[in-house]
């Protein structure tokens, strides 16, 4: 099931439109090296990719839940209730020092 780093940087360079970071060269056929880099042929610029990696949840539609409205208002509930009930007991507490 799992990948490994090479084969990972060449689907991405299928779906990219990689070029030189100096020379703009385009670098879609250019072979990666043993240590997974890329040399310009055009300008000799030596080049490594950065492979980023992101956890993403299996069920799309619990990312959904969770990012919609509702969920983040299901989140906030018990903060907000809280605040609440210190609030409510504070003006209690204010409103029986001024009557007494």
């Amino acid at each position: 099931m799992s990948e490994s780093l090479g084969q990972v940087i060449q689907d991405a360079r299928r779906e990219g439109d990689y070029r030189c970071a100096r020379c703009d060269y385009p670098l879609r056929d250019v072979p990666l090296d043993e240590e997974l880099a890329i040399v310009c042929p055009e300008c000799g610029y030596e080049m490594v990719f950065h492979v980023k990696v992101r956890l993403m949840p299996r069920d799309p539609n619990y990312d959904r839940e969770i990012r919609s409205p509702l969920g983040r208002l299901e989140r906030l509930a018990l903060p907000i209730s809280l605040i609440l009930i210190a609030t409510a007991v504070g003006l209690a507490m204010v409103v029986y020092a001024l009557t007494a």
